[in-house]
């Protein structure tokens, strides 16, 4: 069976043929797709889409779109993934690369999807980009005071990061951005992750 771990159907690029985007998917041999929230104000339009018997979704908060709810609280959170077709919290993280939000609401945004992980026992989609160090630091501290899953989606970071966060049980998702020829520093990061906790990202 062929799962698409993290698809964006409610983007507007798909407003067009959103549908036959679906059916090409599932001809395909797609069996079920996840599709993945963005920012609180889509949620709705991405719950829709999970109507289909097929498509599940997640409820949170990208770190791009984080400055839009700098006060976001686990139990809105936790009230809106309180619904059998919400199988994760996330998007969520830390980009310190376009830094398209400040990084201290980045920070606050994604310790409260944290909170909201450790109390519903949904699994964390993770964003981390040239962030490391303060990921590493907010994983292990929550992971201490109370265990949470996570997968690390379309991983580029580092090894560090990605042995720590290993440690704590952490999936990880490769896309094909480990095929591009200068992506070795990638390629090696990714030959040392547990094996078996490993999935493939289209």
């Amino acid at each position: 069976m062929l799962i698409d771990s993290h698809v964006n159907l409610h983007a507007p690029q798909f407003d067009a043929d959103r549908q036959e985007v679906i059916d090409r998917a599932r001809a395909a041999g797609i069996a079920l797709m996840v599709n993945i929230s963005d920012r609180l104000s889509t949620f709705p339009a991405n719950r829709a889409i999970a109507e289909a018997p097929d498509i599940w979704c997640t409820v949170g908060v990208h770190p791009h779109e984080a400055k839009d709810v700098p006060d976001l609280s686990p139990r809105t959170l936790l009230d809106l993934a309180d619904d059998p077709k919400v199988v994760g919290l996330g998007e969520t993280g830390l980009d310190f690369h376009y830094d398209l939000s400040p990084r201290d609401i980045q920070a606050k945004v994604f310790a409260a999807h944290i909170a909201a992980a450790q109390e519903s026992g949904l699994p964390l989609v993770v964003h981390t980009r040239e962030a490391d160090g303060l990921m590493t630091q907010m994983l292990e501290e929550a992971h201490a005071r109370a265990p949470f899953r996570m997968l690390l989606h379309c991983y580029t970071s580092g090894p560090e990061l990605a042995r720590r966060a290993a440690a704590l049980g952490a999936w990880f998702s490769v896309s094909g951005i480990a095929t591009f020829k200068a992506a070795e520093e990638v390629r090696a990061v990714i030959r040392d992750m547990p094996a078996d906790r490993i999935i493939v990202e289209t």
